[in-house]
């Protein structure tokens, strides 16, 4: 009896050692498809897979359309100022401008005319109406510029009325009516 008592505890013992064998090493063996066990199945490259890439594509769309955004607006920025500077420069050139009879050539203070061909007069809401540089008057409402003379506007809104086709050079921004 002493033998089969022995014998049972042996088996017991062996069996205990071997359930508990077994449960430890169910617990070390990772789910299937886990990150422990990276088992591709057709519903992770669906559902995980494809997520992760479509995301990544994404971010780097993101990042080129920013960089691509940031060269148009440098570039942008560099055109409005070389177009600033070549006005700055036109502005300082004389642009030959034709009126028609009664048309009238008017702008700010500081733009400069000389009447080259025809026969123009002055159109001023004040004095003075224009400043005669060459000859240093100053001439009034109604009065008619010289060919050859240069002429300056000093006060806003006054100019020059055409009494038949003319042409003049004008340095400065100005508007025709």
């Amino acid at each position: 009896m002493k033998k089969i008592l022995r014998f049972t505890m042996i088996a017991a013992a062996a069996a205990i050692l071997l359930f508990a064998a077994a449960a430890l090493a169910a617990g070390d063996t990772p789910d299937p498809g886990g990150e422990g066990d990276p088992l591709v199945t057709l519903s992770y490259l669906e559902q995980v897979y494809t997520k992760y890439i479509s995301d990544l594509m994404s971010q780097d769309a993101e990042a080129q359309a920013q960089a691509i955004q940031a060269g148009l607006e440098e570039r942008i920025a560099a055109l409005e100022q070389a177009s600033q500077e070549a006005q700055a420069v036109s502005a300082g050139t004389y642009q030959l401008v034709t009126l028609e009879e009664g048309q009238i050539l008017s702008g700010d203070r500081g733009i400069e005319l000389i009447l080259r061909i025809g026969e123009v007069s002055v159109t001023a809401q004040s004095s003075p109406g224009l400043v005669d540089t060459t000859a240093g008057s100053i001439l009034e409402d109604g009065q008619s510029l010289e060919k050859n003379h240069l002429y300056m506007i000093t006060v806003p809104g006054n100019g020059i009325r055409a009494s038949g086709h003319a042409v003049l050079m004008v340095r400065g921004e100005h508007v025709i009516s």
